[in-house]
Formats: structure tokens, sequence, C-alpha cells
């Protein structure tokens, strides 16, 4: 069964969640602090976009996202996506790397912060963050039209 095949079953289910990702994709969270260097040193183009309600958390659109982006990355080129409700926006790098030599890839990702995903509205700090990654997004777009 393909990569994309598998996802899509998957993203039937109501419900998917990382572990799914995790035991029947082999997805990996990586703890590499350098992983998601793109987070520090530029910004990225998003792949992947999911919006959850404001009442839910973006912890549960993480697998959704996280299943396409798989999805859309049969190489090992990074894929980049971003979860909100509107309040909370969480920044993700997937990248298939090679573990160990003589293995099939390895699909990891990260978020943009080690301890929490989250970047929230309320603190003063992620607001700046937020508004600063949302400029830069604003002007990639505002290119490629």
């Amino acid at each position: 069964m393909t990569t994309t095949v598998a996802i899509q079953q998957l993203t039937l289910q109501d419900q998917l969640t990382l572990q799914d990702l995790e035991q029947r994709l082999g997805l990996q969270r990586s703890d590499d602090p350098d992983f998601f260097r793109e987070w520090r040193d530029r910004l990225p183009e998003l792949g992947a976009i999911e919006s959850k309600r404001a009442e839910f958390s973006v912890k549960m659109g993480i697998p959704q996202v996280l299943g396409y982006m798989l999805a859309a990355a049969p190489d090992r080129q990074a894929r980049f996506g971003l979860v909100t409700n509107g309040s909370s926006f969480v920044f993700l790098k997937l990248a298939k790397v090679l573990v160990f030599p003589d293995d099939a890839d390895t699909p990891l990702y990260s978020w943009q912060y080690d301890k929490s995903p989250e970047l929230i509205l309320d603190r003063a700090d992620d607001l700046a963050t937020v508004l600063q990654v949302m400029k830069k997004l604003g002007a990639i777009v505002s290119q490629a039209v």
C-alpha cells in the first residue's frame, strides 16, 4: 500500500492521531534543534494549512496537517505547514531523511518550539511572532501573484 493511499484511509477516520501516523507510517518527531532551523533563519513557504474552530485545540489539527504533508512529500524535499484555530498557531516542518544506511527514508517532523507547539495570541511575545510570520507570508503570497 502506498503512503498516499494509507494516509487517505487514515484521514477518513474521525480522529486521526499522531499515534496513527507513528505506528502505521513510521512518522517520528525530531529532537534535533537544528531540524527546523528555517524557523529561526528564514520563513519557508507553507505547503499545508489546517484550520479548526476556535473552541478546538490546535493540537487536534497537527495529525491531519502532517498526514496531508506526508501525502504531498514523495521525496526528501522538506514540507511546511500551519495549524490554527484563529487564536493559536502551530508551524510545522516535515522531511524524509535517511536515518540508517540501507533503510528506507524516515519521515521526521517538528514544530517551531521545543516545549509547546503553540503560539498564542494572548501572549505578547507570541503575538509579535505570529504577526511577523503573517507579514512574511503576505509578502511571499503577493510576490507569487
